[in-house]
């Protein structure tokens, strides 16, 4: 095991900074590049036979350079996969993908060589099991890739180990059914030894009476993916079935599998999770095909991706399944990407899952219900796209959120009283007109003083502003903690007005003070802010 000297620290700065700030296509340049990096690799994680015992033990104590730096190993290999068929003139890869993992490359060797200590979060000592996941626990959210391979070898340097270096603390695949029970006991004892509870993601079953069947088998967790249209599913169970967590031991889970543009996936996906919680009257579920947030629209921009999963952190997902991936040149079929194409996204990703899960004990306090309720019908699904919201619907739920207003999403059917009980605004929403449907929301809201009054992130001139999104939690003192995000690509000044009032505060995220925030809170653009009291 192979721990770094000073010398080596300055050797490998030394050799970063005099890297060329771009790649030449040519074999020859692009083989000497890869050697240098390949070379690099092997002073911080050893020459392969012991990359995880470095990642394991001497990185533990540094997650998030650990993190990058199993990305950065398989970056390399990546490299030099690439570099081996290019000598037969036909490369895997276009030129600006390679350009952009080998620029990724550099950088990420700095991030590592420099890094530090994270003394008051080591994944190690965090408890996880089972039960955390299926029950109401206070288990922190987390975030988690899809192997897409599911063929990881126990000896190599594989899919499953890399998810685990990127601080995973649990193993998501296909159902083990399929499997022999020899192998499903192999996979089951290495997710184990890596610290990983195994997540079995079984389909869901619907038997005549509309019921599913909630899996659950040995040391396995399954999830019942509920589709977001499924209304005969609903309508059974919403008045007669308890949520899972009282009764089930599973996890309910919601499709995000059609997000197409990050201003649609922010308002639709926002709804999928209003309409989970409102049929099984929780505030915990899961996410399937999460996606990497916001890359469709903005390519591997930071910003988007850590401000939408933060976003559904506040929201109450207690575990997002990110889309499908797998190592570079081992995909089975072209529908399941490679993680390693990307690796500035995939670093993104893992340092924000690193975020949310190091700072899970602050979102404890997000979970109250919301003041309204809305009671919607199989039309607000788009007839051509069974999984999509119908435009005009969208069209509500996007002005919801930009109006900062919380919501939860119930079939039609379910006992009013029963929704009174949670809710203290009940709307029926029909087919039709969606500027009227949404000025009658309006009429009612601007009659609930609570509503009125709420908290709100404002502009300057005191108006709501848009493109925000904000939760309002609790501190274990009952004092009131935000979460915040601007979903703007600049930055701006806004100012806190409501109730409940928000004096001197600390960004636990950028560990910043905001001293007056009902006056000025400064972001950038697709900041996230979690402001909790100075003095707690």
């Amino acid at each position: 095991m192979k721990r770094l000297t000073t010398s080596c620290t300055a050797a490998l700065l030394f050799a970063v900074v005099a890297s060329p700030a771009s790649a030449q296509t040519d074999l020859a340049n692009l083989q000497a590049r890869v050697a240098a990096l390949k070379e690099q690799v092997v002073e911080l994680a050893g020459d392969g036979t012991d990359y995880l015992d470095t990642l394991y033990f001497a990185w533990f104590d540094r997650p998030y350079a650990r993190a990058t730096l199993a990305i950065l190993i398989k970056a390399v290999g990546v490299l030099e996969c690439e570099a081996d068929v290019r000598k037969n003139g036909s490369g895997s890869l276009d030129d600006a993908t390679l350009h952009s993992i080998l620029d990724w490359s550099d950088r990420a060797l700095q991030r590592v060589v420099r890094s530090n200590v994270t003394e008051d979060f080591q994944l190690h000592r965090l408890p996880l099991t089972k039960k955390d996941l299926s029950l109401d626990a206070r288990t922190p959210p987390l975030y988690a890739f899809i192997d897409g391979v599911g063929n990881a070898s126990p000896t190599a340097f594989g899919s499953m180990d890399l998810l685990a270096a990127l601080g995973q603390r649990v193993y998501t695949r296909d159902s083990l059914e399929d499997c022999a029970a020899e192998r499903s006991q192999v996979i089951a004892d290495r997710a184990d030894a890596l610290g990983m509870v195994l997540v079995d993601r079984v389909l869901l079953r619907i038997f005549p009476a509309g019921r599913p069947v909630w899996g659950d088998r040995g040391e396995l967790l399954a999830l019942a993916p509920v589709h977001p249209v499924f209304w005969t599913l609903f309508r059974s169970i919403a008045d007669t079935w308890p949520p899972p967590s009282e009764e089930r031991g599973g996890l309910p889970a919601v499709f995000d599998e059609d997000a197409e543009t990050l201003s649609e996936f922010i308002a639709a996906s926002v709804a999928r999770r209003a309409l989970i919680r409102g049929v099984f009257f929780g505030s915990r579920y899961a996410a399937m095909y999460c996606g990497i947030p916001g890359t469709k629209a903005a390519g591997q921009d930071r910003g988007p991706v850590a401000a939408v999963m933060w976003i559904h952190a506040f929201d109450g997902q207690l575990l997002g399944l990110i889309n499908e991936s797998c190592d570079h040149h081992s995909r089975s079929d072209q529908m399941c990407p490679s993680l390693c194409s990307q690796p500035g996204a995939l670093e993104t990703t893992a340092h924000t899952a690193l975020d949310v899960l190091r700072l899970g004990t602050f979102l404890e306090g997000f979970s109250q219900p919301p003041l309204l309720v809305l009671t919607v019908d199989a039309n607000v699904a788009d007839s051509a796209h069974p999984n999509q919201w119908a435009p005009w619907a969208l069209s509500i739920w996007e002005r919801l959120v930009s109006r900062q207003t919380r919501f939860d999403l119930v079939p039609s059917g379910v006992d009013p009283q029963r929704l009174r009980d949670r809710y203290r605004i009940l709307i029926p929403l029909e087919l039709g007109d969606a500027s009227r449907a949404i000025l009658t929301i309006e009429r009612r809201l601007a009659l609930d003083s609570e509503h009125v009054n709420r908290l709100t992130a404002r502009e300057t001139d005191g108006t709501v502003a848009k493109d925000v999104f904000l939760r309002v939690g609790k501190t274990p003192g009952g004092r009131a903690c935000v979460g915040i995000v601007n979903l703007s690509d600049a930055p701006r000044v806004l100012k806190l007005r409501g109730r409940p009032a928000v004096g001197p505060s600390k960004d636990v995220i950028s560990q910043g003070a905001v001293p007056v925030p009902n006056d000025r809170v400064d972001f950038g653009p697709w900041q996230v802010r979690l402001l909790w009291p100075s003095d707690e």
